[in-house]
């Protein structure tokens, strides 16, 4: 089940992600539950197709209904924003689809996303954190006027 904000984006309920691996199979496991769901037993082939079927389930779920809506994704060096961003790109247009990233040129959360991005000709936004200026003047003003 999804809840809808006044937006029409998608807001995971509480208890969301543990009611959607309970309906999956998964509970606290014992021996003979992993004996159930495995019984030809755990091998590491088995426990990466289990694991591509369950983020499949999940970006389904999330992005149903939103194919045509804009993406905004954080975009850092790491493996789970480098997941998230395939798995939104298998299900949704490319022009819908938006990333940013904050760092310092050089640094790898900075240089990777950026030949990533390039690669696959994403439409990404690169924000120079050296370039901004984090006074305990300016905080003060952004937090006093919503963040700008």
């Amino acid at each position: 089940m999804s809840i809808r904000d006044n937006h029409n984006r998608y807001i995971p309920e509480p208890g969301f992600h543990q009611n959607f691996f309970q309906q999956l199979g998964f509970e606290k496991a014992s021996d003979s539950d992993t004996e159930a769901l495995f019984p030809e037993g755990i091998n590491e082939d088995l426990l990466i197709k289990r694991g591509i079927q369950i983020l499949d389930s999940i970006f389904d779920e999330l992005l149903n209904g939103l194919e045509n809506e804009m993406h905004l994704i954080p975009f850092s060096g790491g493996l789970d924003s480098r997941l998230i961003i395939a798995a939104i790109r298998e299900r949704v247009p490319e022009k819908n689809i938006q990333t940013v990233t904050f760092g310092s040129p050089g640094s790898f959360d900075y240089e990777i996303p950026k030949q990533i991005s390039k690669k696959l000709n994403l439409n990404s936004n690169f924000i120079n954190c050296l370039n901004l200026d984090f006074s305990l003047e300016n905080l003060i003003k952004a937090s006093l006027n919503g963040g700008r």
